[in-house]
């Protein structure tokens, strides 16, 4: 019977190190990359939450509508519902005489961001910071920069692992979502 020599040995502990290292480093890569695709999901599904809820608050007296605004410092986001302030009434607002500031926002619920996730810090001119939907339609409202914006708005979202991956949210002025 012959037995192994310490050098056979060896080789066999380098390769298998060499190995595990290389499925633990793909490993956190892959772990990102699903935290992305869930969150991105995850936003979209609380946008067209919004949706539905501002089409089926038709008939209510004091809510305007839903909405959804994102808190980059923070790191989260919320659904809001909309009430109407003393001063405007929905039906301004849907015919766009009137805008958020007419509305006080009550949020409903808050997410945070995964903790290996982050919102991309660019300065992108279509970064979306709120969106507000006001049945029958529902009619869309969309703010980018502190203003209403007409368009496509994009949440950036980015790893924060080496390498970077990065995903988008687009909400579109007639309320369509996509990735």
């Amino acid at each position: 019977m012959r037995a192994f020599t310490l050098i056979e040995i060896l080789v066999v502990v380098a390769v298998s190190v060499i190995v595990m290292g290389s499925f633990i480093a793909y490993n956190s890569v892959i772990r990102a990359q699903v935290a992305l695709s869930v969150e991105q999901a995850k936003i979209a599904q609380v946008i067209l939450r919004a949706k539905s809820l501002a089409i089926s608050s038709y008939f209510s007296s004091f809510r305007c509508g839903y909405g959804f605004s994102v808190d980059y410092t923070g790191r989260s986001y919320s659904l809001n519902r909309y009430d109407v302030s003393s001063d405007a009434d929905c039906d301004a607002i849907y015919t766009g005489r009137a805008g958020f500031e007419n509305t006080s926002a009550v949020p409903l619920e808050t997410h945070s961001l995964d903790s290996n996730l982050d919102f991309q810090a660019s300065g992108a001119s279509d970064k979306l910071e709120e969106v507000l939907f006001i049945a029958p339609e529902p009619k869309t409202f969309i703010k980018v920069g502190g203003f209403l914006f007409r368009g496509t708005a994009k949440i950036y979202l980015e790893t924060k692992t080496t390498p970077l991956r990065g995903a988008t949210v687009n909400v579109n002025s007639v309320g369509q979502v996509g990735f």
